[in-house]
């Protein structure tokens, strides 16, 4: 089967607007490069992403960089333990 269009992905990208969205990458995904994410932020500036060094597709969360995102994500909305 053949990936959907990339105009209906960024469709649904947009259609994000107005919501939290943050993105972790890791630094050495096939999938998922730094033109995709820096497209993304063009599209959305207000996305909180982060890479994860030395790391595929796909970052399992644990690693410092991405609890980082998770704890900034979390503050951005509102969230207070």
């Amino acid at each position: 089967m053949p990936p959907p269009p990339e105009s209906y992905l960024l469709s649904l990208f947009k259609s994000l607007a107005g919501m939290p969205v943050a993105v972790v990458r890791g630094e050495r995904s096939p999938f998922l490069r730094k033109e995709h994410v820096a497209r993304m932020a063009r599209h959305k500036p207000d996305l909180t992403t982060a890479v994860v060094p030395d790391v595929g597709h796909a970052p399992i969360l644990v690693e410092a960089e991405a609890l980082d995102l998770v704890d900034r994500w979390l503050v951005r909305i509102g969230y207070r333990p």
